[in-house]
């Protein structure tokens, strides 16, 4: 929550969520202690230990955000302000030049606030009587049906009139005036109702109390009006490239104080389920109401541990997951801990894996705290396999919510134990039952925040003299890699501790660390250099920290830092035999020779209008793809790695990162839903390509060098929660667990596919087929034709998951069957496309090719010796080069620097490899390289036609006569129809995108 007014200052929420917990919570009478604890004063910061090492960097999507910028403390996000009634003054009549003002604050003018480049939070302000225009209230014959807490009145935001009116009033402003695709919107809190635009339930309770409203009425409303706003966001169409509905933030909470009894309590997650992000303003009380929150992906688990589904869609898909730190001693709280309970408040929202935190210089404590701050914001946004640091704060502490919600139950209710962030403790025999600490806090900010015990406590009378902690194996996924282990401990007594760990050599012994009888809390650095953490200690887990003597140890926060940043996935060590595949097949075969098409023309012109934005035959309907008619590049997003395989064999279940089940297909000897299929296991760590999570095509290639085979999947998995869940690509791992489609080509071989088979690839080819490797480019020539991805190829068939047999050629197998064109003129899958020998630029004048990069020329060349085959959908016009994950070229600085046309000595960055310069300095030059000019002008995208093309399309490639069928693009023999039809082979790709990078544009 946000605080109220002060001077200068432009004020955010109020209590609202403290002020309903005081009044569900009023008279409970608080919990005998169950031991006779110290009542501690506040912590002093000197006590801990924030620091990381320099290699960390805030993550992207992630930060402090507040009223007004305050660049000194890193709040770099400011808020936008609008009430209805200021924008829309009149029905159908919008202004930019109207200012407003609610709650003694001034909201300038639509031009005024958005002017600038500094990025911006959004509120819209839609439910007060003093907010909705009076035109809606008069049309919609409505009146206010409660008072907020700020005395604000406000209407039934429930009524189907007013939501209607509403409704078009965000799409106005966040569809048609853009501000949804402004990059300088980091997300925008829905659905602007009630105090403060905070979506919490009193002004429902007051309708209900007054019999106006019921749960049916307005849980229909409320799904109803959760899925207009996302289809607003997503731009009410169904390509996924342009969805920002996870800059929705829902600022209702789980367990709401709400007149629906069990009915409401998880409209939150509701919301997040829907595709939205999500707020608390709950967690300054960092004990209350906040052990169970669904929408957040966490539960409170059976041993009263908070568990986290790293799998749950608000991560996954990248989303705002926010809260407010700032009522300490503001929004009616006071206490005489601050340091304590805004650490604590800012453990919990780090625990919900929080990305943003809105913060006020003042009374968030900043400048008292700035090492703790620093530590917070460069914590945000972290994922286990990129974060710096795991830790787990040692307590018990009670949840008083739980007093009166049965919701959900576990043994110690409402005790919780610990605070943990990839890093748990664990009870474990025979030497490892701790105790609850000696440091008791208790109604820290308000009583409902209860009592807590900080930190616990060895029991050596009873032989339990050690803690257990296991690391999360997403955090930890080195071979063996040197670790920081920071202990808070009570310095009292004078023997000593030792931390034990899984070492490479079996268990290590640290330094012990020597008490000195201080009696304070102290802060000690053990140093490990050879940590494996392999759960090889007792009960699976990674290390122990035991006192060596008869005297009890305490200790409150553990943190496991790494030393360097998490290591990354090596290139492979292995060079692929050139040339790839037979002589005779499609991707050998030279295009210098060939005749263009007669509807050469027609087809460049088709796909020329809707890279400039025309949406005309493209299924699905409505799609509007982002003009970008530059040739690109895929080298990391949606390319290809390649990693060895090793000894033994991997089953791998074929699921997608959607959870569905596919068939392998016929050429796996087992073709059950499903599967599973047996593939060679990998060498070592793979990783499939990015970007990190379920928007992932996750496409990864494993070489068999002995058998010359190329093992290719789409949606590969390597790390997941169960059987088809998925954490989705871009992860590392050293297992393939599963994918959602398989398939293996001899790598000399015709690569293409027989008839009708589908492969990782929708269109059927090789995931190694006309893909650029370094192998290419340290033999002076690429003397092989290229992948070449288009924006929707055809598909005519009035059954698009049967494609007609003239809608794919060779070296495809099928089309698309989910993302397609069904203009006559589209190009088709296996079309072969050939560079024209004299270049235009996007200014219309002749290209000067001496002007681009000698690898650049080595490129274009190849498109006019070899052409480019089309073989999958994007939503640009590219071609494809290996993941820099994977990708060696051992060049050295002068030779690289030749290659991307740099001065000599130019110094090589350390941060990117030589692989990656190269193919930056070609996506740079394709951006001088359209298909067609003009490319940009004021034509109709409809009806633009262009001067000169770049592209034309040329004869099919030849097919080897071993692979002829009848029709060479006809069906198959009955047999293989028989077999992939009744597999599913075609329609399980029906659903499947590949998006050309952003990046590149």
């Amino acid at each position: 929550m946000t605080s109220s007014p002060q001077p200068d200052v432009r004020s955010g929420h109020g209590e609202t969520r403290h002020h309903l917990a005081l009044r569900a919570l009023s008279g409970l009478a608080m919990l005998l202690a169950l031991a006779t604890p110290v009542v501690a004063a506040d912590h002093a910061p000197g006590e801990d230990d924030w620091s990381l090492p320099a290699w960390v960097q805030p993550s992207a999507g992630s930060g402090f955000f507040s009223e007004e910028l305050a660049p000194s403390y890193h709040l770099d996000v400011r808020a936008v302000d609008f009430t209805w009634r200021q924008l829309e003054p009149s029905r159908g009549t919008f202004s930019t030049t109207t200012a407003d003002a609610v709650y003694g604050m001034t909201f300038p003018s639509w031009d005024e606030q958005l002017s600038g480049s500094d990025p911006f939070w959004l509120r819209l302000w839609i439910s007060g009587t003093e907010w909705a225009p009076q035109w809606v209230q008069t049309e919609c014959g409505l009146s206010a049906v409660g008072t907020g807490y700020e005395n604000d009145d406000h209407l039934p935001i429930w009524s189907s009139c007013f939501w209607e009116h509403a409704r078009a009033f965000y799409r106005e402003v966040l569809l048609v005036r853009g501000l949804r695709a402004d990059p300088r919107l980091t997300f925008v809190y829905v659905p602007g109702a009630f105090t403060w635009c905070e979506f919490d339930f009193d002004i429902i309770s007051a309708a209900v109390q007054d019999g106006l409203l019921d749960f049916p009425t307005f849980s229909s409303w409320f799904h109803g009006a959760i899925a207009d706003l996302v289809a607003i966001m997503n731009g009410e169409n169904s390509n996924p490239d342009d969805d920002s509905a996870g800059k929705l933030v829902y600022t209702g909470e789980d367990y709401p104080f709400g007149p629906f009894g069990s009915q409401d309590d998880l409209l939150a997650r509701d919301a997040v389920v829907a595709g939205m992000g999500i707020r608390t303003g709950l967690t300054e009380l960092s004990n209350f109401h906040l052990s169970d929150v669904p929408a957040y992906g966490t539960r409170v688990g059976s041993d009263g541990h908070m568990v986290t589904d790293a799998a749950w869609p608000l991560f996954a898909e990248h989303r705002v997951a926010a809260t407010e730190n700032e009522c300490f001693v503001d929004c009616g709280f006071s206490t005489t801990e601050p340091y304590y309970a805004v650490k604590m408040a800012n453990l919990k929202a780090l625990q919900l894996r929080m990305n943003w935190v809105y913060a006020v210089p003042g009374p968030s404590f900043m400048a008292a705290y700035p090492e703790l701050w620093e530590w917070v914001r460069l914590s945000l946004g972290k994922r286990a396999a990129d974060a710096p640091d795991a830790w787990v704060a040692l307590r018990e502490a009670e949840d008083r919510y739980w007093l009166e919600d049965a919701a959900i139950d576990w043994p110690t209710r409402p005790w919780v134990s610990n605070v943990e962030r990839w890093l748990v403790q664990r009870e474990v025999g025979p030497d490892g039952a701790t105790q609850r600490g000696s440091e008791m806090h208790t109604g820290i900010l308000a009583g409902e925040n209860g009592t807590a015990y900080e930190g616990r406590a060895t029991a050596v009378g009873s032989g339990n003299r050690c803690f257990y902690f296991d690391l999360d194996d997403d955090f930890w996924h080195d071979a063996e890699a040197a670790a920081q282990i920071k202990v808070t401990y009570l310095d009292t007594g004078t023997g000593q501790w030792q931390v034990s760990y899984a070492a490479a050599a079996g268990i290590g012994l640290a330094t012990p660390v020597a008490r000195t009888d201080t009696g304070a809390w102290r802060t000690a650095t053990v140093e490990v250099a050879d940590a494996l953490f392999d759960d090889s200690l007792a009960s699976s887990t990674d290390f122990r920290i035991c006192t060596l003597d008869d005297e009890d140890l305490q200790m409150r926060f553990v943190r496991v830092v790494r030393v360097a940043p998490p290591a990354p996935v090596p290139p492979r060590s292995f060079s692929l035999p050139l040339p790839l595949f037979a002589a005779d097949s499609a991707w050998r075969q030279r295009a210098d020779a060939a005749s263009p098409l007669p509807a050469s023309d027609a087809q460049i012109l088709t796909t020329y209008r809707i890279l400039r934005g025309d949406t005309t035959g493209l299924f699905p309907p409505g799609v509007a793809l982002t003009p970008w008619p530059f040739m690109t590049l895929n080298f990391d997003d949606y390319s290809i790695p390649i990693f060895a395989t090793g000894d033994g064999t991997s089953e791998v279940s074929i699921c997608n990162y959607d959870g569905e089940l596919s068939w392998p297909g016929p050429k796996w000897p087992n073709n059950e839903l499903g599967g599973p299929i047996t593939v060679p296991a990998p060498a070592g760590t793979i990783l499939p390509a990015s970007p990190e999570g379920r928007e992932s095509d996750g496409h990864l290639v494993l070489f068999d060098a002995s058998a010359a085979t190329e093992y290719d999947f789409w949606q590969a998995t390597t790390v997941r929660d169960g059987p088809c869940q998925s954490r989705g690509g871009g992860l590392p791992g050293t297992a393939l667990l599963a994918a959602g489609a398989a398939d293996f080509f001899a790598i000399h071989g015709r690569g293409a596919n027989p008839d009708t088979y589908s492969s990782a690839r929708a269109t059927g080819p090789p995931l190694l087929a006309g893909l650029i490797v370094p192998e290419d480019i340290a033999s002076g020539a690429i003397a092989h034709a290229l992948a070449l991805a288009i924006p929707r190829p055809r598909n005519l068939s009035a059954d698009p998951s049967a494609p007609l047999a003239t809608d794919y050629f060779y070296p495809a197998s099928t089309t698309e069957t989910g993302w397609y064109n069904t203009n006559p003129s589209a190009l088709a899958a296996g079309q072969r496309l050939r560079l024209r020998p004299t270049l235009v630029g996007a200014a219309g004048a002749p290209l000067d090719e001496s002007s681009l990069a000698p690898i650049t020329r080595m490129v274009l060349a190849a498109l006019r010796d070899f052409g480019a085959y089309v073989v999958d959908n994007a939503d640009g016009f590219g071609i494809y080069a290996e993941d820099i994950a994977s990708a060696p070229l051992n060049l050295s600085d002068d030779e690289l620097n030749a290659l991307i046309g740099a001065p000599a000595g130019t110094p090589i960055p350390p941060e990117k490899t030589r692989w990656q310069l190269a193919m930056e300095a070609l996506s740079a030059d394709f951006e001088r390289i359209p298909l067609a000019y003009p490319w940009e002008d004021a034509q109709d995208p409809a009806t633009a036609v262009y001067q000169a093309a770049n592209f034309e399309v040329v004869q099919p490639a030849t097919v080897p006569p071993e692979d002829a069928v009848p029709g060479s693009g006809a069906a198959a023999t009955t047999l293989a129809v028989a077999l992939v039809l009744g597999a599913g082979a075609t329609r399980r790709r029906g659903s499947r995108v590949l998006r050309a990078p952003r990046c590149r544009r």
